[in-house]
C-alpha cells in the first residue's frame, strides 16, 4: 500500500507542474536517484538553455521507490538509477548506459564534527547515527560499509554501531537531510552528500568503501523519445561529466 501511495503521489507531483508550462515546450519527464539532485538540477538548467523548446521536469526519490513508479505506470522519458536496481524493470526501458559512481563516506553535522573523526568515534557512547531502511539502497550501501569496517577495527563494531541508531530513512537524501538538520550526528552516506558549511565528509580508506553506480536510459513508452536522447547526450558528454565532477561524482565514461 505504501509503493502504491508513493506511485499515485509521484503521478500527481508529474502531472501538476506541467499545467504551468507554456504549451509550446516539449516537457521531459525525469526520475532520477536522490543522491544526484545537485547534479541533474544543474543538468536540467544546462540543457534548457541550449534547448529553449525543451523542459527538463527531474523528480528525485531511491531508486527502488522509482522502479516501483515505472512498474505501476509513472509517466517517464528519462531514469537515472542505481544499476541494481535496473533489472527490476525488466524490458521499460532502453538504451542503458553506465553514468556516474560515487563512494560511501562518513558524513556529521557541524556540531558532530568536534567530537566525530573517524569511524572508531561513530560507535563511541552518546553517538547518534542515522542508517537508511533496510532493503533501501542506502541501507544496503550502509550495511555493507559497516561490514567492511567491522573487519578493520573488529568483530564487534557493526553491533556497537547498530546500538547507535537512532533515525532510519528510506533514501540517502531524506538521511543527509537528518545529519543537516542534527537530528542525528552522523551517518554513513556519499561523499556527494555533504553540503559544505552544513555537514562535512570524512573520507574513508579505499578498503571501507562501497560504491553506487548510476545507470541512465530512456522510458520505452516515453512519449519524447528524441528530447530525451538528445538529454542522454548532454550527459554522457564532456559538459556532462564536469557537472558531475563539480558534485563530487566520477563519471564512468
Amino acid at each position: 500500500m505504501k509503493i502504491l501511495c508513493s506511485a499515485a503521489l509521484a503521478a500527481t507531483l508529474l502531472v501538476g507542474p506541467a499545467s504551468a508550462i507554456a504549451a509550446d515546450k516539449t516537457v521531459v519527464v525525469v526520475l532520477a536517484a536522490s543522491s544526484t539532485r545537485a547534479v541533474m538540477d544543474e543538468m536540467a538548467l544546462t540543457f534548457e538553455k541550449t534547448h529553449p523548446d525543451v523542459t527538463i521536469q527531474t523528480s528525485y526519490a531511491g531508486s527502488k521507490v522509482i522502479a516501483a513508479q515505472i512498474q505501476q505506470g509513472a509517466a517517464v522519458d528519462l531514469v537515472l538509477i542505481s544499476e541494481t536496481v535496473v533489472n527490476d524493470l525488466g524490458g521499460a526501458l532502453t538504451d542503458l548506459t553506465p553514468i556516474d559512481k560515487n563512494h560511501t563516506a562518513i558524513v556529521i553535522s557541524i556540531a558532530a564534527a568536534a567530537k566525530i573523526h573517524s569511524a572508531a568515534d561513530l560507535v563511541k557512547p552518546g553517538v547518534r547515527l542515522g542508517s537508511g531502511t533496510p532493503g533501501s539502497v542506502i541501507g544496503r550501501t550502509g550495511a555493507q560499509t559497516v561490514e567492511k569496517i567491522a573487519k578493520r577495527l573488529g568483530g564487534d563494531y557493526a553491533a556497537k554501531f547498530a546500538a547507535n541508531v537512532t533515525t532510519t530513512k528510506t533514501d540517502n537524501a531524506k538521511l543527509s537531510a537528518a545529519v543537516e538538520a542534527g537530528a542525528v550526528d552522523a551517518a554513513i552516506l556519499y561523499s556527494s552528500d555533504a553540503v559544505a558549511g552544513k555537514t562535512v565528509a570524512i573520507e574513508l580508506p579505499e578498503s571501507d568503501r562501497m560504491y553506487e553506480k548510476h545507470d541512465a536510459a530512456i522510458a520505452k513508452a516515453s512519449a519524447h523519445q528524441a528530447a530525451a536522447r538528445a538529454y542522454l547526450t548532454l550527459l554522457t558528454s564532456a559538459d556532462g561529466a564536469a557537472i558531475f565532477l563539480r558534485h563530487h561524482h566520477e563519471p564512468v565514461r
